[in-house]
C-alpha cells in the first residue's frame, strides 16, 4: 500500500515530461523529476520486463528488453503521464 493517496473529486492525468531516461542496448532506465508519475509506458519494437508502471517523485526504475529481429533501440519511445 505505499502508493495509496486519496484526491477529492475527480483527478486530471495530463502527459508530461517530468522525467529523464537513458537508453543501452538492453536497458531502459526512467528517473522521475518532481512529480509522482501515474503511468510511465514503454512502447517499441521490443519485449520488455515491465512496460507500463508508477514512480514517485525522484524514483527511479530500471527495465531490461530483448529487441525484435531488425529493430534498433533509438525506436523506443517513453511517454508519462501525472496528476495535475
Amino acid at each position: 500500500f505505499d502508493r495509496c493517496f486519496f484526491i477529492k473529486g475527480l483527478p486530471k492525468i495530463k502527459k508530461c515530461k517530468e522525467f529523464d531516461f537513458e537508453i543501452t542496448q538492453s536497458v531502459v532506465t526512467v528517473r522521475a523529476k518532481e512529480s509522482y508519475l501515474h503511468a510511465v509506458r514503454l512502447e517499441g519494437e521490443a519485449v520488455f520486463d515491465d512496460n507500463f508502471f508508477s514512480l514517485l517523485p525522484h524514483e527511479e526504475k530500471t527495465v531490461t528488453f530483448r529487441l525484435s529481429e531488425n529493430s534498433d533501440a533509438k525506436n523506443i519511445s517513453i511517454s508519462a503521464y501525472a496528476f495535475r
